[in-house]
């Protein structure tokens, strides 16, 4: 079969509906009949088109679908509507870097969207800004053994903001560190 019959063949909707479809029939009497009543299809075999990428998934179906299927409804969603809106999906992922590892703040996103703008970053520039603005601690990503402890004894202190006298407090504290 060609791309012309199969245009949604291989997508990561389709697979997805595919593999939710295989665990929902081996575990549920009356398999893709049965499923295709609950949503009020006419025919099962729309699932079955669904599933090989003969027809599009429905956006508008998708988290019905996942519910149905015991899917993660915001995955499948995301993928429905790379699925079906490509250019809606790569807009949304700049903004809201939902493709590369999980959900970041709002100014995170912005901060990722703007990196991916910039010219002449390559793909794993981007990743690693990525990567560490998801981390609760990003300077652990560099720091290792005694610099790391070091890094979390400061850290801990909470320098920024502080006098004089509690600067040399923090500077007591590392000093005994650094004499262990």
């Amino acid at each position: 079969m060609t791309s012309e019959t199969l245009p949604h063949a291989g997508s990561r909707a389709a697979v997805m509906l595919k593999e939710a479809l295989t665990r929902y029939t081996s575990k549920n009497k009356g398999g893709l009949r049965a499923l295709a009543k609950l949503v009020k299809f006419n025919q099962s075999t729309v699932f079955s088109h669904m599933a090989t990428g003969r027809i599009g998934i429905p956006l508008e179906r998708a988290e019905q679908f996942a519910a149905l299927l015991d899917m993660n409804a915001v995955d499948f969603t995301l993928a429905v509507l790379e699925q079906r809106e490509p250019g809606v999906h790569a807009l949304l992922a700049g903004a809201f870097d939902f493709e590369a590892g999980g959900a970041v703040s709002a100014e995170a996103g912005a901060i990722i969207a703007m990196v991916r703008r910039a010219q002449g970053l390559s793909a794993d520039h981007v990743a690693l800004i990525g990567d560490i603005l998801r981390e609760d601690v990003p300077v652990g990503r560099w720091a290792i053994g005694r610099n790391a402890e070091l890094l979390g004894v400061i850290r801990a202190a909470r320098p920024l903001g502080m006098d004089e006298a509690e600067w040399d407090e923090l500077f007591a504290i590392v000093r005994e560190f650094v004499s262990r």
